[in-house]
């Protein structure tokens, strides 16, 4: 599988048309019904705040007036309000960010893998990406996923040229793209970092300290940058970062987005209460799967049968990646020569990519289908490495992983399902081919029976997602729009000049009227129950006819800890003092909107 020097250089022009066309079909996937997604009511009202002012732009401001930001560094935000403010705020701006950057990872992946190993490996590695129905997934959700992921992509490719040209400003820029990534999904963009920092130490000749040092620093220097900058402001005109316990952006980053992650006290059952909750889907429709409740962790969490993270969306694409990539990533690794030290490290890079998520997620007590955005680049590039080296070895080595392909395509599916016929025919036609004797061009058709078991259930995946419009970036913040507009007309006709639209228990719950009302709020508690606003403080907003409403969400419901902010001080203040108009603007439940009459004065 080693690269030929016009391999490397100049491309034969059917080689451009192929990638071009795999390039076509990523974008359709994700691309395509865009705007019949839903959205995210957070970070979609953090877009809307943002785009207000830049103070809010710059700090991540979650609601109009820049009291509080959202839970991360807010670059892959930036790209939203960018991305609205050229389309105008809807749907299909909100996700572009991601589809485009989930496709534009395609080419670069195969050109990455191209330049070291070849045509055919890089054309495959970028048509598992294409198709790899979490990447679809993740791309066409309202996350920041996606562009981590291409961030992560630009990495290893700016790694390829520097093991290839040793010109040391493409690791420097490499170093830089990891920072990026850490600014866009903090510590969930640097699965890749040991793996790719042993890529470097194994591409690299001479000079290591030197050159580590140095690429070291950038990292650590764009990491850091926005954070950093945030210390030179005031903290009185710094917003509160929801997920902190004093405020800080630091601490959202290192302790709610990192320590709490891994060591603390959420996990996935809770994860599951506050969505899924069934054990098995309905059918095998997407949106069937997307109601169930994830697995808990273990050895083959990532090959089952039924949950949103499962065999279908991940798992059969990872099985080409342990039976075909991990032998052929091996066999580079131990290849010797100085030609082929950049094979070496490309396939050390990609094992321990691969390691590294699949130990992770299997493990990870709290997880979203979309967290393995973080190691789909090394899935892909492992399983079509591994496709291509199978079709080039011995022909039973594509016949069984043929058959393998075929009998889990069946156990995911069923026998009837065409994806799995479809699947079963392939392997029984790369059977014949391999043994019916004087068969011409028999490698190649082996080798196209191959790709089509590898392929046929991932496509019909990747498919069904788009034609469900499924997606994976949660719902806090929802809103029926029939309360938003019956709450947007009481306010709106009694607001008498209050400063504040409303004040709100739960923060992160009233993202679709944020978006909508695009004013000002108050928010009593922030991550963890943590008081935002002390009791005599909201008094005398109430009381200087600064805020007139309070949006509690409902009762206090003590035994349920999804709802202690609404057992809050200042939300039993609000009970005491308020008069709860739920009923009289019509809506289901009780306890949700409550007016406070000025006469309430400390």
């Amino acid at each position: 599988m080693a690269a030929s020097p016009t391999e490397r250089g100049s491309r034969p022009p059917y080689e451009l048309v192929a990638i071009g066309l795999i390039t076509l079909l990523a974008a359709g996937l994700r691309l395509a019904s865009l705007g019949g997604v839903p959205d995210d009511p957070f970070y979609d009202a953090a877009v809307r705040s943002m785009a207000v002012s830049a103070h809010n732009f710059f700090f991540g401001a979650y609601e109009p007036g820049g009291t509080i930001a959202i839970d991360k560094p807010p670059l892959d935000v930036w790209l939203q309000v960018i991305s609205t403010q050229v389309v105008g705020f809807g749907p299909v701006a909100l996700k572009l960010p991601p589809a485009l950057c989930g496709t534009a990872a395609v080419p670069l992946l195969y050109d990455a893998v191209r330049r070291v190993l070849g045509q055919l490996p890089g054309l495959l590695s970028g048509l598992m990406l294409a198709v790899l129905p979490i990447a679809v997934l993740s791309s066409r959700s309202d996350t920041m996923d996606s562009v981590a992921m291409f961030l992560n992509v630009v990495a290893l490719w700016l790694l390829v040229r520097f093991a290839l040209s040793r010109q040391e400003r493409w690791l420097y820029l490499a170093a830089a793209s990891l920072g990026l990534a850490f600014n866009v999904k903090v510590f969930q963009g640097l699965v890749c970092v040991p793996a790719l920092a042993l890529m470097t130490l194994l591409a690299l000749r001479a000079r290591r300290a030197r050159v580590i040092a140095a690429a070291s620093a950038t990292f650590i220097v764009v990491s850091l940058a926005w954070l950093t900058v945030t210390l030179f402001f005031p903290s009185s005109e710094r917003p509160y970062a929801i997920g902190s316990t004093n405020g800080s952006a630091w601490d959202a980053t290192f302790v709610y987005n990192g320590y709490d992650r891994v060591f603390g006290a959420a996990t996935q059952g809770l994860l599951n209460a506050q969505g899924a909750a069934v054990l098995k889907p309905a059918n095998n429709s997407e949106a069937a799967r997307a109601q169930v409740a994830i697995a808990s962790p273990g050895p083959l969490r990532l090959f089952l049968h039924d949950d949103p993270l499962s065999g279908l969306r991940i798992g059969f694409v990872l099985l080409g990646s342990v039976l075909l990539g991990i032998p052929a990533l091996v066999g580079l690794s131990r290849a010797r020569g100085p030609d082929q030290s950049t094979q070496r490290a490309l396939a050390a890079g990609l094992l321990g990519w691969l390691a590294t998520g699949f130990v992770l997620f299997s493990a990870m007590a709290r997880l979203h289908p979309r967290y393995a955005e973080a190691f789909t680049p090394a899935v892909a590039a492992s399983a079509g490495i591994g496709l291509a080296w199978a079709i080039g070895k011995r022909r039973e080595i594509a016949v069984l992983a043929s058959v393998a392909f075929a009998g889990y395509a069946v156990w995911l599916l069923g026998g009837s399902s065409p994806a799995a016929v479809l699947t079963l025919l392939a392997a029984a036609a790369a059977i014949a081919a391999a043994f019916l004797p004087g068969l011409p061009a028999q490698r190649r058709l082996v080798g196209a029976a191959l790709c089509v078991t590898a392929l046929a259930l991932p496509v019909r995946i990747a498919v069904g997602l788009v034609q469900d419009h499924e997606y994976d970036s949660g719902n806090t913040g929802v809103i029926s729009a029939r309360e938003v507009d019956a709450i947007s007309r009481y306010i709106a006709a009694r607001r008498a000049g209050a400063r504040y639209e409303f004040v709100v228990a739960d923060p992160s719950s009233v993202g679709d009227l944020i978006i909508h009302e695009q004013r000002p709020i108050l928010s009593l508690t922030s991550y963890n129950q943590h008081e935002l606003l002390p009791v005599n403080r909201l008094a005398q907003l109430v009381g200087d006819g600064a805020v007139r409403f309070a949006y509690i969400g409902g009762p206090c419901v003590p035994r349920d800890k999804l709802e202690l902010p609404r057992c809050s001080p200042g939300a039993a203040w609000v009970r005491a003092h308020g008069v709860d108009v739920s009923a009289q603007i019509g809506l289901a439940r009780s306890e949700v909107l409550y007016y406070l009459p000025r006469r309430y004065r400390q």
